[in-house]
């Protein structure tokens, strides 16, 4: 998988995850998040960009799977330009939601949402490779 194919997309991202990035992702300095109303507001607008179509409607995210699945592939993405930023900018929003975190919480138990979908995916491929693999050791053996 090249880098920009593990990368999660960047458009409406938090400016401040930008700066973070750019200036050497100094995990034991995470950024300040000053204004956390401004930074609500950008984060569910970089989140919505990140999720399937058929789960943004009019600003509200659906948990109805359509019934021919998800592959999670604008959102499963690995490494340290992947989900975990998604994860990280959670941790910098709960050092400043003391006053309101309502919303911090509708993002925390969306993204917990969306995390278990793609483990649930990735779970299912992963049994159905192992199938064939075993299917096809079987009739080597033959």
């Amino acid at each position: 998988m090249s880098s920009k194919q593990a990368r999660l997309g960047c458009t409406n991202r938090p400016e401040i995850v930008h700066m973070w990035l750019k200036n050497g992702r100094k995990y034991a300095n995470p950024p300040l998040i000053n204004d956390s109303a401004q930074f609500s507001t950008s984060w569910w607008a970089w989140w919505q960009t990140l999720q399937p179509k058929w789960r943004v409607n009019n600003n509200t995210l659906s948990q109805e799977i359509p019934s021919e699945g998800e592959t999670w592939t604008a959102t499963s993405k690995p490494g340290c330009n992947g989900f975990f930023v998604v994860l990280l900018t959670l941790s910098w929003w709960l050092q400043t939601a003391v006053h309101d975190v309502n919303d911090f919480h509708a993002a925390l138990s969306d993204t917990m949402w969306v995390l278990d979908q793609m483990i649930t995916y990735h779970g299912v491929q992963k049994r159905l490779h192992d199938d064939e693999d075993v299917d096809d050791i079987s009739h080597k053996k033959r």
